[in-house]
């Protein structure tokens, strides 16, 4: 199976996962397209492994918004599980888990990888500006409401 038909595969995957919030594929695929820009220039990046943790790195973000106590942590396991059934190798798999591992701000789990801080950097970069402006102000009613 080529990159593009995993990818295709991926976003309907995150498509039917992810609830129409903050957290939707037109988010996602902004970051996608961050992350491919952003690493345009670098000749050392797996760009599997990069494209497939923008795509699955809030796959489990409908779950954790479900979670008062922020405990609920099933990321690691779902994306496992899809990239398994897409046939991934095992150490595609694990670089890319890794990737999502450290794509949030931590002062514990820092991206050390040139995949995982593009998409830390990607991540960040898309709060910035009127639509991440918009995204704040929508996480945050739908936390208030919970």
């Amino acid at each position: 199976m080529s990159l593009e038909e995993k990818d295709l595969k991926l976003k309907l995957i995150v498509e039917k996962t992810l609830s129409c919030n903050a957290h939707n594929l037109d988010y996602v695929m902004r970051v996608y397209s961050l992350c491919l820009n952003l690493a345009i220039n670098e000749t050392s990046v797996g760009l599997d492994v990069l494209r497939a943790a923008a795509l699955l790195h809030d796959i489990a973000k409908t779950n954790e918004d479900k979670d008062p106590f922020g405990t609920t942590n099933t990321g690691s396991e779902m994306v496992k599980y899809i990239l398994r059934n897409l046939e991934y190798p095992k150490e595609k798999i694990d670089a890319i888990c890794n990737c999502i591992a450290t794509y949030r701000c931590g002062e514990d789990n820092k991206p050390k990888t040139i995949e995982a801080k593009i998409l830390f950097d990607a991540d960040k970069l898309d709060m910035l500006g009127a639509i991440g402006v918009a995204r704040l102000f929508l996480i945050t009613g739908n936390k208030s409401l919970s």
